[in-house]
């Protein structure tokens, strides 16, 4: 059978809801043992809990009657059912005069209505029986006496909604919960309408906004000295460090969980981080891990009678017995699941399903297998919040075409990966749109596999586009920045900032002045990132453009014909594994991969972070098998279209080896960061600094060596603060002249870079979002074109920008340039034959010039010196 078998690693745990465990001793169960792979639920009412209401009713009229606290006087020790625990924190909370002091008048039938309601209601959503759970919260919200009881009302229909997969609804009953409860000053109704929350965040946002939540209520449960709720976001957080691909932490925080459940008590909380935990080790791929743990879940399934968890242990189960290639046991548990779940749990039988995929295919049935999928695609298709299960349910679909070789393979790789851009361009934070792109790694990975096999450059150029990101393309259409929140005053604060940090102090000042300036560089360091963060991020987020599978033909087709065209990246989730598309003038593209061997791989890590400054073109010989044949063998002069993505934009292409000497000596070379951004236009590049026009140039501070004498006359004022003045104006307003920049390029946190046009003007990539740069631009600085900085997608930065913003042809830089003798005689050689040459011609004489000389040479003097642009 071919192909092969894709594992969930997003979502993969087949549950719905997490339901939050809310006491020690809540419901009494009928227990009965496990029988042929099944558990048996039968849920009696709870037992009484007369004593304890009674007590804390007394205690509650209390407030109404008497004028200072403690009012918990009878109810020394916190009561079990949820609905007694919550009016007990909530009297325990009270220390100054309530202002709701009158509420606390309650009746003993209005009292207990409400308790009954409550309980009923809980009782009702372990049942899943969401209708009566939604009617008995609804009638409560109706009667309630006091505002805690309209919190426990909302945070109850919150519940309903989240178990009726209605997330929108669910999300607005949780925060209107959550406002109410801080509003009346109950922590620990807050603490419960926040938690779930983070279980809405994790269907459809970012998993670094979950733990971010799940903290924050972790600590509240601490200071609310509630062991039940500090393991219940123990859980949470557990979670979102599996999402986040950390997990060994998590498996650390979901045992610290299952130990904290323990230690109270409740067997409802071990078997629901117990569940969770079993989760992390199926997307480690731990079968061994799994069947070692199930029994301890199982047991404690088995004494609360848990029909959801239940359920989820078989789907759990049923993983491990698929990576054992026992796929009958695995079928089997995937069934028994499904018939425990029946038309209570509809969520969880179409996760089964899934997984009942799996295991069929790898019995060599494909056709059942696309049966039963069909019906968990039917299921999740069109439901908000499930676009990521829908791709997975779309992979599998593609896994059985390519077995059945029905030509179905590649439309469905394409839906699923839309599914997942979908989601992943509605994220407003660029990190979070990484998030993505990582949890989603096997969407994407499978999507290029199947696009090679089937031959498909289009469909490739689809996939292959959208993996980097996909915001510098909407930076085209330029990038609206809220000015109340001052973005531009925020980056230049940024970067002056960093000036201070490196000018350190003027001789002479004072040591009282010192303190106080170093109390403030700490104190702009701790606030200027996350409010430039806050100034930008949605707006560069909201750019993101999700592609379809027919631009990606048309990207294709944009690329001159007579130019060749590499499209080249790292495969997704297999860490030395390339992709690449290869066309020659010409000729049919080409699709292939390639496995690195070590010492290649370890060369791309050295070269994605800072450059070794002895690093010679000897040092990046290995690399050249990154090159597919046909582009080695590229003739002399060939313009070459390169778009090589993430770690690989780092690399020194320009000294790689191609026919007997380096690729940048041998053919026209020009970098884009993306295809969309490789546009050509109706003419072809001519020259850089066209002839008749002048060339607008300046030297930033600091730079000793790079003197700019190819523009002749006009290099005599390009050190002045009019010159830096008049370049500034030129990239922001546009215009017909040639830009050159030869400056320091500072990487800064938040920021990415700035460059030093000139004491105290300094030139962000923020001014530069809707500025009109000119179409001929040079950026000669360090970073010009790449920071090294966390990786959230495109590069941003000022050379990237000004090519989306309307430079047709850039010359800028990878890494670091030396200041150098050496390197200022490239530069000038460069920018005197940019009068005949586009940028990427130009750049190339250069080099050939000194192709003799430049084994020797540390490659920060010449290969980090790029052409940007597209043929």
């Amino acid at each position: 059978m071919g192909g092969t078998t894709q594992v969930d690693f997003e979502d993969s745990r087949k549950t719905g809801p997490c339901r939050m465990v809310q006491a020690t001793t809540v419901f009494s169960v009928e227990s009965r043992p496990v029988v042929d792979k099944r558990v048996g639920v039968t849920i009696h009412e709870p037992e009484p809990v007369e004593s304890a209401a009674t007590t804390l009713r007394d205690d509650w009229r209390r407030v109404a009657t008497e004028g200072s606290p403690p009012w918990l006087r009878a109810t020394e020790a916190e009561p079990g059912p949820i609905a007694l625990r919550a009016r007990w924190h909530y009297l325990r909370g009270l220390h100054d005069e309530p202002r709701l002091r009158t509420k606390h008048r309650i009746t003993d039938q209005q009292w207990q209505l409400e308790i009954d309601l409550e309980s009923e209601g809980d009782l009702a959503l372990v049942r899943q029986a969401t209708k009566a759970a939604g009617d008995r919260f609804g009638q409560l919200l109706e009667v309630a006496s006091h505002p805690l009881v309209r919190v426990q009302a909302l945070i109850g229909l919150g519940d309903v909604a989240r178990q009726d997969d209605d997330i929108a609804a669910a999300a607005r009953r949780y925060q209107d919960a959550e406002a109410l409860a801080r509003e009346i000053g109950f922590e620990f109704g807050a603490l419960r309408a926040q938690l779930p929350l983070a279980y809405v965040v994790r269907r459809s946002g970012s998993a670094e906004q979950m733990l971010a939540i799940a903290s924050d209520c972790e600590a509240l449960a601490r200071r609310l000295h509630d062991q039940v709720y500090i393991a219940n976001a123990l859980v949470a957080r557990g979670e979102a460090l599996d999402l986040l691909s950390r997990r060994t932490e998590a498996v650390k925080m979901l045992d610290s969980a299952m130990q904290a459940f323990a230690e109270v008590g409740t067997e409802v909380g071990v078997a629901s981080a117990g569940l969770r935990l079993l989760d992390v080790h199926r997307r480690r791929e731990d079968a061994e891990a799994i069947l070692l743990l199930a029994p301890r879940v199982m047991r404690a399934v088995e004494s609360t009678q848990q029909l959801q968890e239940a359920v989820d242990v078989y789907d759990v189960l049923a993983y491990a017995y698929l990576k054992r290639q026992e796929y009958a046991d695995a079928v089997d548990a995937c069934r028994t699941g499904i018939a425990l779940a029946d038309q209570r749990y509809p969520r969880a039988a179409a996760h089964l399903r899934m997984t009942e995929g799996l295991a069929l295919r790898k019995m060599g049935q494909p056709v059942d297998a696309v049966n039963v999928l069909v019906q968990a695609y039917n299921y999740f298709t069109d439901r908000a919040g499930d676009e990521g299960t829908t791709a997975h349910c779309l992979g599998h679909l593609a896994d059985c075409a390519e077995d059945l070789d029905n030509g179905e393979a590649v439309e469905l790789r394409l839906r699923a990966m839309e599914a997942v851009e979908l989601i992943r361009s509605l994220q407003r934070r660029p990190r979070w749109q990484q998030e993505y792109r990582e949890r989603f790694d096997t969407v994407y990975r499978s999507a290029l596999l199947t696009m090679i096999r089937a031959g498909d450059a289009s469909a490739f150029a689809a996939v292959f586009e959208s993996l980097w990101g996909r915001r510098l393309p909407g930076v085209t259409e330029g990038v609206r920045l809220d000015p109340a929140r001052d973005p531009l005053l925020i980056a230049q604060l940024l970067a002056r900032q960093d000036q201070a940090r490196l000018g350190e102090f003027a001789a002479g000042t004072d040591r009282a002045e010192r303190l106080r300036r170093a109390l403030g560089r700490t104190a702009l360091d701790g606030a200027l990132p996350e409010m430039y963060a806050d100034a930008t991020d949605p707006a560069l987020a909201a750019s993101y453009r999700p592609l379809t599978r027919h631009e990606g033909l048309a990207l294709l087709q944009r690329v001159r014909p007579d130019a060749a065209l590499l499209l080249i990246a790292e495969v997704p989730g297999q860490r030395g594994r390339i992709c690449w598309l290869a066309r020659t003038p010409g000729a049919e593209p080409l699709l292939g991969q390639l496995e690195l061997t070590k010492e290649e791989l370890a060369l791309i890590d050295t070269f994605a972070g800072n450059w070794p400054m002895s690093a010679r073109a000897v040092t990046a010989a290995p690399l050249g098998r990154l090159l597919p044949p046909e582009i080695r063998d590229l003739p002399p002069g060939q313009p070459l279209q390169l778009v090589p993505l993430e770690r690989l934009w780092s690399l020194p292409w320009a000294a790689m080896p191609a026919n007997d000497g380096y690729l940048g000596t041998h053919v026209d070379l020009l970098l884009s960061p993306s295809l969309t951004l490789a546009r050509a236009d109706t003419r072809p590049l001519g020259p850089a600094r066209p002839a008749g026009k002048s060339t607008l140039g300046c030297i930033g501070p600091g730079v000793r060596h790079h003197d700019l004498y190819a523009l002749g006359q006009e290099a005599a004022g390009a050190r002045t603060a009019e010159a830096a003045r008049l370049v500034q104006a030129a990239l922001l307003g546009g215009g017909e002249q040639a830009v050159i920049v030869i400056a320091h390029g500072r990487p800064t946190s938040a920021l990415g870079h700035y460059l030093e046009l000139a004491p105290n003007l300094l030139l962000t990539p923020t001014e530069l979002l809707g500025g009109i740069p000119p179409a001929s631009v040079a950026l000669i600085s360090c970073w010009g074109a790449r920071v090294p900085s966390p990786n959230t997608g495109e590069p941003l930065t000022l050379a990237t920008i000004a090519l989306a913003r309307g430079s047709r042809q850039i010359l800028s830089t990878i890494g670091e340039l030396g200041d150098l003798a050496s390197a200022a005689a490239l530069v000038n050689s460069v920018v005197a034959r940019a009068t005949v040459d586009p940028w990427p011609s130009a750049l190339r004489w250069a080099l050939h010039r000194r192709a003799r000389d430049l084994a020797d040479e540390p490659l920060v003097n010449w290969a980090t010196l790029v052409a940007i642009g597209g043929w």
